[in-house]
């Protein structure tokens, strides 16, 4: 049976991972943009019409994105995340099952996150662009496992959680749009 030390110690370490993890990006108030110079090849496709359509996140990218965050190295990262970005400066992250795998020393952890998060988005004359005004509208839940018991995860655990375009720079070349964050990176391949 699972004791309740053991339990508070799971759900500490999920609540981190949660916080970090399906986050990835952020706590506390978007800094101010700093554009890195970029090369004139970088930029041979305009930034506004590189920049449209659909992407497709690399899930592999973001596991080491979510153990720089959150200390705790995952086990797997499936599901399927995508950005979109339209020509009215909206941009949205969907999230289809994105589910996070890590084992901890008390047992495993799973979070699965699904839904939209939107924001505004703006370029910057080196072909990279940074979101503004952020809406949360996605959702995680989480279970636990120890000791043969699975404990799924109190919701108010994640109520402040942030989404993949908060403090997060993005670049676009050509078929390619990549993902800086707190000095990783994660790539994305266009879909449309």
């Amino acid at each position: 049976m699972l004791s309740p030390r053991r339990l508070r110690h799971l759900s500490a370490s999920a609540a981190i991972l949660m916080m970090a993890g399906l986050t990835a990006c952020s706590t506390g108030p978007e800094p101010d943009p700093t554009p890195e110079p970029t090369t004139t090849d970088e930029v041979a496709v305009a930034p506004e019409d590189c920049i449209l359509g659909t992407w497709l996140f690399d899930n592999s990218h973001l596991m080491p994105m979510v153990a720089a965050e959150s200390g705790v190295a995952l086990d797997s990262f499936t599901g399927r995340i995508t950005f979109t970005a339209d020509e009215n400066g909206i941009a949205h992250v969907d999230y289809v099952d994105a589910t996070q795998t890590a084992q901890m020393e008390d047992g495993s952890v799973v979070l699965v996150r699904n839904g939209r998060d939107s924001a505004s988005y703006f370029l910057d004359d080196d072909g990279s662009f940074y979101t503004i005004d952020v809406i949360v509208d996605s959702q995680i839940t989480g279970t636990a496992k120890a000791d043969g018991m699975t404990i799924p995860l109190d919701p108010s655990m994640v109520k402040d959680v942030h989404s993949l375009m908060s403090q997060t720079t993005f670049r676009c070349v050509e078929e390619t749009l990549t993902m800086e964050s707190r000095g990783s990176t994660a790539t994305l391949a266009r879909v449309s």
